[in-house]
């Protein structure tokens, strides 16, 4: 987590990193975050699929099919 979180500093605008993070976050157990990260590497591309993959994921998980379900 620490160097995903200090690739942040430094890169702020690389939604690969948001999308990582938002990964590790959603292992951790931590859906709040991991959400959070995804919503910013979608809004910095918003063609990546696997950020809209991997919140629909979490979404099933946290059993919101709706929400999982326009992703």
């Amino acid at each position: 987590r620490k160097n995903w979180t200090e690739a942040l500093e430094y890169y702020q605008d690389f939604s690969e990193i948001h999308l990582n993070l938002g990964n590790l976050l959603k292992d951790y157990g931590l859906p709040v975050e991991a959400k959070m990260h995804y919503f910013k590497a979608i809004d910095l591309n918003p063609e990546d699929f696997l950020s809209h993959y991997n919140l629909g994921l979490l979404y099933c998980q946290q059993k919101d099919f709706p929400s999982a379900f326009t992703e």
